[in-house]
């Protein structure tokens, strides 16, 4: 029985080590993807591609491929954003009501999520239907929050909360 644990335990202890080898492996290959894809897109938004703009802020933003930089991330979200992509509108509102790579600024969110909410993006009437139940860069309407509800409940994001710029799994 004593050598039989001890068996176990060998085998248990190499199956864990040859897991994280291949694991390693597959998440190197996966980091050279997004450098590539980082370099393609960077390409690309510089020649003015919304798209590309915006998938190159949300690499920014994430740290994807590239060193995590939130500014930059502002940077390529605000052009996505002018060229009036609802998703690049919705990430610089979320940047400006965070902070995050711009100073923190409830107006400017509040008026970047009008904007992609005027577009339909979920994520943004989710939001913006918050700035108006906390009065945060808005007057504080209860009637403007339960005029934009109906629209925001299909978004799938919890509605006390906000929701991120871009889940990582719809990335790709």
């Amino acid at each position: 029985m004593r050598y039989f644990k001890l068996i176990a335990v060998s085998v248990s202890c190499a199956a864990i080590i040859s897991g994280l080898v291949v694991w390693q492996g597959h998440r190197a290959k996966a980091n050279h993807r997004l450098v590539e894809d980082a370099k393609a897109s960077h390409v690309n938004a510089e020649h003015g591609d919304a798209a590309a703009e915006l998938t190159l802020a949300h690499m920014y933003y994430y740290g994807w491929g590239v060193p995590q930089d939130y500014i930059e991330a502002a940077r390529w979200y605000r052009k996505a954003a002018d060229q009036g992509n609802a998703k690049g509108q919705y990430g610089l509102g979320y940047m400006y009501y965070h902070g995050q790579g711009l100073p923190q600024d409830y107006i400017e969110a509040a008026r970047w999520y009008r904007k992609a909410a005027d577009q339909a993006d979920p994520r943004a009437e989710v939001n913006l239907a918050l700035t108006y139940y906390n009065g945060q860069g808005v007057p504080q309407d209860y009637a403007e929050l339960h005029r934009s509800r109906p629209l925001s409940q299909r978004s799938g994001c919890f509605p006390a909360l906000p929701c991120p710029p871009l889940s990582p799994g719809s990335f790709y």
